[in-house]
């Protein structure tokens, strides 16, 4: 007896005769970063803006109250337990996928910082240094994961997540504008990094050039630089080394760089270059 009742409109859902959220739906770009990221209030509030759900709906197909999924939507609840937001996900119908969410950043933050991230997510005009803060700690401990689990394993989340950062960057204001700006210039070479490690040279490059654009939108030239000497590291891996000689020429002639980025000459391999860069 294969009939597994929709909690909306009581159709069997393993038949798909329930059309309360249409395939269509997944396979938006936007949805599959906001569920690659575990990011359930992003989901209520597409699923509002691109089908005909009412709250109450919601509420009946995920388990939660009408109340809740209104202050999801806003933005000024969020759901703090890994295991409960991937609940509620697949009660949605939403595809399996290799989680990544914040997370073990999200068991390095306090619940405070937690429901501060979330709230600069739902209003990133009211932006502030505390969620800057916490965004870094999240970068930074998906680099430590990127050590213990492997490039691969960390890319699908790490990409979604920039994703998202890098769709409020046009809405953020304030004194804290350009610190976000350089956040979303780090996360992006991380990522372009990520693909290196992979051999996805092309999205690399690409990457390590918007990283370059960010920061210096951002005003940090010792980041510019980084991502330029990244470029470097990559043509010297492809042996272009007329590339690598650009590269560096061009990182060292940054305004505002430091000197000691000449030793990105005398990087030989990639554990040096890692070191050197704190990766």
């Amino acid at each position: 007896m294969n009939h597994t009742p929709c909690r909306n409109c009581g159709k069997n859902k393993l038949k798909g005769r329930c059309l309360c959220i249409p395939r269509s739906f997944w396979e938006r770009d936007e949805t599959r970063e906001a569920v690659a990221s575990g990011d359930v209030c992003r989901v209520i509030r597409l699923l509002r803006r691109h089908t005909n759900l009412t709250q109450e709906a919601i509420a009946n197909l995920c388990g939660l109250t009408q109340s809740m999924v209104s202050r999801l939507e806003s933005g000024e609840r969020t759901l703090r337990d890994a295991q409960r937001r991937s609940q509620v996900l697949e009660a949605l119908g939403a595809p399996a996928v290799n989680q990544q969410d914040p997370s073990p950043a999200a068991s390095a933050l306090t619940v405070d910082e937690q429901d501060r991230l979330a709230y600069a997510l739902a209003h990133p005009s009211r932006l502030d240094g505390p969620a800057v803060t916490a965004f870094t700690q999240v970068l930074a401990a998906q680099r430590r994961l990127e050590d213990a689990v492997g490039s691969a394993a960390v890319l699908p989340g790490v990409a979604a997540q920039l994703a998202t950062l890098v769709r409020l960057l046009p809405d953020v204001r304030g004194p804290h504008r350009d610190a976000y700006a350089a956040v979303v210039a780090e996360w992006t070479q991380f990522t372009g990094w990520l693909h290196a490690a992979l051999r996805r040279d092309r999205t690399a490059l690409d990457l390590f050039g918007r990283a370059e654009e960010l920061a210096d939108d951002a005003g940090k030239p010792t980041l510019a630089a980084s991502a330029v000497s990244f470029r470097g590291y990559m043509a010297r891996q492809q042996g272009r080394p007329q590339a690598v000689i650009r590269a560096s020429q061009a990182a060292l002639h940054t305004p505002g760089i430091h000197p000691r980025p000449a030793h990105f000459r005398h990087a030989a391999s990639r554990p040096r270059l890692c070191s050197f860069w704190g990766y």
